[in-house]
């Protein structure tokens, strides 16, 4: 992100804060769509008999899996068939006396214990057979290496403690992209994309053994619809780190491919590309210059603009261009060159349909960014009507809206022109009122900054917030149980504007000096990409 760009527009809060912020809101949905995919992934495995066509091994399959379910649900009641089934697996494994048939037929069963909902993971990790089943990788037998590999992707599938275990794995499951059987290959990947799922340090080790040159050869050698995506899940796994960096996707040449794959006709497949860039947007300047270079605009863009519904698809491309729009001006340039880019912005962002909520949203964090820039783009963005459907957002009464739509007119309220227009509609006033009430202390923040833009700037204005509740709303805030920085700001608005004078008349405005003084504005269109984390088959 420029420094100088920051400048412009990002005066006040730490850097810090803003980002944390967007990153805390992101996480507890990540967290939640993590667990919901890691599952969809662990019941995939007790379907792989049936996937691979195996009639005779379903049926016993089918028997199987029946009794692990039942011995499953006693678990709740004595444990013992639980314990049993699982005991009798890792003591198989770990002997190195058994039979191989018997021996693979434990590895399967234990397989199947850790892909069932209530998976004994940690049981399995603390009961030392890991090293066992990873020295299995290296098995002569297939056989074994496909199902080491499916007991590796779903140890990975839990947390840091577990997954740390199975890192040391990365060599050999990188090696398994270039096997010749799509099966193996297909686990690996999952393998892969599991590790590098929420742990830096995992995606670090990863990364610097070759793991995004080695998916981007898949990407370029296979065209099997479950490979592709997969492999572009697992890199997208590995760029959204808020720590990883955009220059080994450089160095690799994933660029080119990643936006090219941006109208590929199968959406999950486009969709992943889409999350990908979107994180790889937020990151060095240098890697966003050269994928704007490669024409990243134009294709987000066909993507909104042919919508057909799918928000996996959309919502990426959004935030992709909400980074770009958090960047330097020569960025915003080159999308208002864009001659349809504003116009499918305003489309969104105007939209009442509640399941393009999400999109909306995006949209408005976009036009914050956008307005909080040069006054030659804040002029052609509000020439271009953005206006009222961003005051539509602010009285929606939905917060995570109402938020979006904040931020935005903070931004347009350096124009005395724009700022009194907004303020001469008391359903505007009403509604910053009642963001001062919310639990948000940077909402209440820009709430306040408001209000006092508003009494310092606007003729007649400390008239339109009493008028319109904002000064009871104020008051609330000084004596209210809030932090002392936000009840100081509160209590200066309240002796400034309302204090002794206040009914002989308005105080002196001074069109020279907007907001000084006041508390630190929040940051502005820091970029979401690097804490996004939603896959397209997140669905």
């Amino acid at each position: 992100m420029s420094e100088n760009r920051k400048k412009q527009f990002k005066q006040g809060v730490d850097p810090e804060s803003q980002t944390q912020r967007r990153k805390d809101r992101v996480l507890e949905l990540r967290q939640k769509k993590r667990v919901t995919a890691i599952d969809k992934r662990r019941r995939r495995n007790l379907d792989i008999e049936q996937e691979e066509g195996n009639e005779g091994s379903l049926m016993k399959f089918e028997y199987e899996k029946k009794d692990l379910e039942n011995a499953i649900q006693g678990i709740c009641s004595s444990r013992n068939a639980t314990d049993k089934l699982q005991e009798n697996a890792i003591q198989g494994i770990r002997s190195s006396r058994n039979a191989t048939d018997k021996l693979l037929d434990h590895l399967i069963c234990l397989r199947k214990i850790l892909s069932t909902e209530n998976h004994p993971i940690k049981e399995v990790v603390e009961a030392g057979i890991v090293p066992k089943i990873l020295s299995l990788l290296e098995s002569n037998d297939d056989r074994f290496k496909l199902e080491a590999v499916r007991c590796v992707s779903n140890i990975s599938s839990g947390d840091e403690y577990m997954t740390s275990h199975v890192v040391e794995s990365s060599p050999m499951l990188l090696s398994f992209l270039e096997a010749p059987h799509n099966s193996l290959k297909k686990e690996a990947l999952y393998a892969i994309g599991n590790i590098a799922g929420d742990v830096q340090e995992c995606r670090d080790t990863l990364i610097a053994q070759g793991a995004i040159l080695a998916l981007k050869q898949v990407l370029e050698e296979d065209r099997d619809e479950t490979l592709f995506s997969t492999a572009l899940w697992a890199m997208s796994n590995l760029a959204k780190g808020a720590h990883s960096s955009a220059l080994p996707f450089q160095k690799a040449g994933c660029f080119p491919i990643l936006i090219e794959l941006l109208s590929d006709s199968v959406a999950d497949i486009a969709g992943e590309s889409a999350w990908t860039l979107a994180y790889l947007t937020a990151r060095e300047d240098e890697c966003v210059d050269r994928m704007i270079s490669m024409n990243l605009i134009p294709a987000a863009l066909s993507i909104l603009k042919r919508f057909d519904g799918n928000n996996s698809l959309c919502i990426p491309s959004l935030r992709i261009l909400g980074n770009i729009a958090a960047g330097p001006d020569s960025w915003i340039d080159h999308l208002l060159n864009e001659s349809e880019f504003l116009a499918i912005l305003h489309n969104i962002i105007s939209s009442k349909d509640p399941m393009l909520h999400a999109m909306v949203k995006e949209a408005a964090w976009t036009i914050s960014s956008l307005v909080g820039g040069h006054s030659t783009c804040r002029d052609k963005v509000i020439g271009a009507g953005f206006l009222n459907p961003v005051i539509d957002l602010l009285l929606s009464r939905q917060f995570d809206l109402q938020k979006e739509a904040a931020h935005a007119i903070f931004n347009v309220m350096g124009d005395l022109n724009v700022l009194s227009q907004i303020a001469s509609d008391p359903r505007v006033i009403s509604s910053f009122a009642h963001l001062l009430r919310v639990p948000d202390a940077e909402t209440v923040q820009l709430s306040l900054a408001f209000f006092r833009a508003v009494c310092e700037k606007v003729k007649n204005g400390s008239r339109l917030v009493e008028k319109s509740g904002g000064l009871e709303a104020i008051d609330e805030l000084h004596y209210g149980p809030v932090s002392p920085e936000l009840s100081r700001e509160a209590a200066y608005i309240v002796d400034r504007f309302f204090g002794e004078d206040y009914d002989d008349g308005e105080a002196e405005i001074n069109e020279n000096t907007l907001m000084e003084d006041q508390m630190p504005p929040p940051q502005l269109g820091m970029g979401r990409g690097k804490h996004l984390t939603q896959p397209a088959w997140m669905k």
